[in-house]
């Protein structure tokens, strides 16, 4: 019974790159952030947005597995 209601955190992996994107923009304007040509940086980079995707899915999956276990808890 998931719910999309319960997520605290409406990204994805390719939100978080987008982010990553536009704020490289303005904090290393030199560094070119490439998916298709990665450079070391851009490999980096998108291996960070790969786990923090998935440290996403299981922040949003707490609520519910919370809400659940309550229920478990007081019977009902």
């Amino acid at each position: 019974m998931k719910q999309d209601n319960y997520k605290m955190d409406p990204r994805n992996v390719e939100d978080i790159r987008n982010q990553i994107a536009h704020l490289a923009k303005g904090y290393v304007p030199e560094w070119n952030f490439d998916t298709s040509d990665p450079d070391i940086g851009s490999v980096l980079a998108l291996l960070f947005a790969n786990q923090m995707g998935k440290n996403v899915e299981r922040f949003n999956d707490m609520l519910e597995r919370y809400r659940t276990e309550l229920v478990n808890l007081m019977e009902i």
